[in-house]
C-alpha cells in the first residue's frame, strides 16, 4: 500500500478498529449508536462471558479473528436479541419478512439457471386445493422446484448426534413435505400447470428437479440427508438441499466454465438413485467440482467402471485434494474465493449506492486491490 492507501484502509497495523475507523469506512455513525452495539456483540478479552462470541474488544479497541464466522455469529446473535424484546406479533412479523426477502434472493440467483423463472408458484392437485412453491425455473422442457427455508438452524452447544439429528430432521420436513407433493403431481400428470401472478403457465416436464435451498449452513450433512434420513428419500425424484450460499457459488463457477446446473442435478439424481444409502462427500461444492468440472475425477470413474457397487450400500465415500506440494486444497475453498472476488467487486461498484460506504475509501480500496486483477477470477457480476 502506498501512504494514502495506508491512511484511508488500514491505519492501524494490528488490524484492530475503533469507532473513528468505522467513520472512515462507513461515513457518518453516531457515537452512542456504535458503543450501544458493541455492547451487545462484543466480548471483553479480560472476561469472556460468550463462548461463541467473535467481536473482541480491549479497552477502546475492537478486533475479529476470523469475519466468516463473525458474520454467522451476529446473523444467530440478531435473532436471540429480536425475541428477547420482539412482542409475538413483532416477531412474526420479522420471520414473514425475512422469509419473502430471502425468497427474492432466490429468485435473483434463480435468473442466471434458466429461460424462465417464477415466484410463488401455484397448483391445483384436485379441485378443492391449491398448493403453494416459491421459485419456479423453467428450461426447455425441464423444470427446477425451489422451496426456501430460512428458518434458524444452529447446532453449536449440541454435543449429542441425536439432538443434532433431531435439529435437522425439524428443520428440512417441511421443505420435503412440500416438494414431494409437487412431485406426486407432476408424476400424475402429462402436463404441469401452474398460476403465476394471475397467468397460466402450461407444459409437459421431461425432466423435474427438487431443490430445498436453506439460508443457514448445513453444508455438513446437506448432500447426504436422504441417507441419515430414510423417510426423506424419494425414489422416483430424489430431493436435493443446497444453501443459499453454495447455490450462488456454483452457479458463477458453472456460467465460467459453461455447464448447466440443470445437468448437474440429473447427475446427482442418477447417483442418489443408483446408491441411495451411501454418504458421498459432505460438501456440495466438492461434489459437483467432481462430476461436472473434473470429468475424468476418480468418482466418476469408480461409477463408470461399476466399482462402487462392489462396496457396501452404505459406504462413507470422501474424496481429498491436494496440490503439488501435497497440501490439501478442496475445490470447494477455491469455487467460494471466486464468488468472494465477485461479491467484494460488487461491494466496491456498489457500496456507496447500496451501503451507503465511504466514496473515498471504496476508491482506495479499488486501487489497491487492481494491483492483483490478474490473479483473480474475471471480476464482472451480472445480476
Amino acid at each position: 500500500m502506498d501512504s494514502t492507501q495506508k491512511h484511508n484502509l488500514l491505519r492501524s497495523t494490528d488490524f484492530s478498529f475503533d469507532l473513528n475507523d468505522i467513520r472512515l469506512v462507513r461515513g457518518i455513525t453516531e457515537e452512542q449508536s456504535f458503543l450501544a452495539y458493541m455492547d451487545i456483540f462484543s466480548e471483553d478479552i479480560a472476561d469472556l462471558k460468550d463462548r461463541n462470541a467473535c467481536l473482541f474488544r480491549e479497552n477502546d479497541r475492537y478486533f475479529i479473528f476470523c469475519c466468516e464466522d463473525f458474520v454467522e455469529y451476529t446473523i444467530f446473535r440478531i435473532e436471540k436479541e429480536v425475541k428477547k424484546i420482539a412482542s409475538s406479533k413483532e416477531n412474526d412479523t420479522y420471520t414473514k419478512n425475512k422469509g419473502e426477502l430471502f425468497e427474492l434472493l432466490t429468485v435473483n440467483i434463480a435468473e442466471g439457471i434458466g429461460d424462465d423463472v417464477f415466484h410463488t408458484v401455484y397448483y391445483y392437485p384436485n379441485e378443492k386445493q391449491r398448493m403453494e412453491l416459491d421459485v419456479v425455473v423453467r428450461c426447455n422442457q425441464d423444470i427446477a422446484i425451489f422451496e426456501c427455508k430460512s428458518g434458524t438452524f444452529d447446532v453449536s452447544g449440541f454435543g449429542q448426534d441425536d439432538l443434532i439429528k433431531l435439529q435437522i430432521h425439524n428443520k428440512v420436513k417441511k421443505a420435503y413435505k412440500t416438494l414431494s407433493a409437487v412431485s406426486d403431481y407432476l408424476k400424475k400428470n402429462k402436463k404441469y400447470k401452474f398460476e403465476c401472478c394471475k397467468n397460466y403457465v402450461e407444459g409437459q416436464v421431461e425432466d423435474s428437479f427438487l431443490i430445498h435451498v436453506f439460508m443457514y449452513p448445513m453444508d455438513f450433512i446437506a448432500s447426504n440427508i436422504h441417507s441419515l434420513f430414510k423417510e426423506y428419500y424419494n425414489e422416483g425424484n430424489p430431493i436435493l438441499s443446497i444453501s443459499l450460499e453454495h447455490l450462488l457459488a456454483m452457479l458463477i463457477d458453472a456460467q465460467t466454465n459453461e455447464i448447466s446446473l440443470f445437468d448437474y442435478w440429473r447427475k446427482r439424481k442418477e447417483y442418489i438413485q443408483k446408491y441411495p444409502g451411501m454418504f458421498f462427500d459432505n460438501n456440495e461444492l466438492d461434489l459437483y467440482y467432481n462430476i461436472m468440472v473434473n470429468k475424468s475425477s476418480m468418482l466418476n470413474e469408480m461409477i463408470g467402471e461399476g466399482i462402487l457397487d462392489k462396496f457396501s450400500p452404505k459406504l462413507r465415500l470422501t474424496s481429498t485434494f491436494h496440490n503439488q506440494y501435497g497440501e490439501e486444497v478442496r475445490p470447494a475453498r477455491k469455487i467460494i474465493q471466486q464468488l468472494d472476488a465477485k461479491m467484494l467487486y460488487r461491494i466496491v461498484r456498489e457500496g456507496k449506492r447500496e451501503c451507503g460506504l465511504n466514496k473515498r475509501y471504496l476508491r482506495n480500496l479499488y486501487d489497491y486491490l487492481s494491483v492483483y486483477k490478474d490473479r483473480t477470477p474475471p471480476l464482472s457480476f451480472n445480476r
